[in-house]
Formats: structure tokens, C-alpha cells, sequence
């Protein structure tokens, strides 16, 4: 999956850019609020940038998956729905032959 895989727009399935920095952005804050002593601008941006890091990929596996299965059931049902409606012509066609 591409790095623009991330920049969903609203209809679009899986997690969203504005979801993922909600994420990110409580993270990064969890992180800091457990700090006992004050960080740098440096080290912050640091911690900033392995939270995103490990986000990003996480989220680009899970959006992985959800468009894998999305795909699986779009073609198993469309598989599906074609053999329900062709299945009773396979059946009569016998009987046509044999009136025939």
C-alpha cells in the first residue's frame, strides 16, 4: 500500500488521516504526560516521530487487511449472486433439450 493510501477521503474505507493524527496526537501526549522530568524541543520530536512512525504502519497493516477483506466479500458475493441466478437455467436446460 502507497503512502497516499493514507489520505482517505470520507467515503473511503479504513482509517482516515484525521483519525490517524487524533491517534497520534494521544499517543504522543500519553507518552510525555508519563514523563517525571521536562524534554527538550528535540527530544520531543523525537518521541513525536517514532510515535508517528510506528502509527503509520500500523494503521497502513490494518487498512491493508480491511481493503483485503472488503475485496473478498465484494467477489464471493458477486460470485455468489451470479451462480443463485444462473443455477435454475443449468437446471431446466435438460428439460428443454428433452421437450425439444
Amino acid at each position: 500500500m502507497n503512502q497516499n493510501s493514507n489520505k482517505k477521503s470520507s467515503g473511503s474505507t479504513g482509517i482516515s488521516q484525521n483519525q490517524k493524527d487524533q491517534i497520534i496526537q494521544k499517543q504522543y501526549n500519553k507518552v510525555i504526560a508519563n514523563q517525571k522530568r521536562p524534554l527538550s524541543a528535540t527530544i520531543k520530536n523525537s518521541i513525536h516521530k517514532q510515535i508517528t512512525t510506528s502509527v503509520t504502519k500500523e494503521i497502513n497493516n490494518q487498512n491493508k487487511l480491511i481493503n483485503q477483506i472488503i475485496h473478498y466479500v465484494q467477489v464471493t458475493s458477486h460470485n455468489e449472486l451470479t451462480h443463485a441466478f444462473i443455477r435454475p437455467y443449468q437446471l431446466a436446460i435438460p428439460f428443454l433439450v428433452l421437450q425439444a
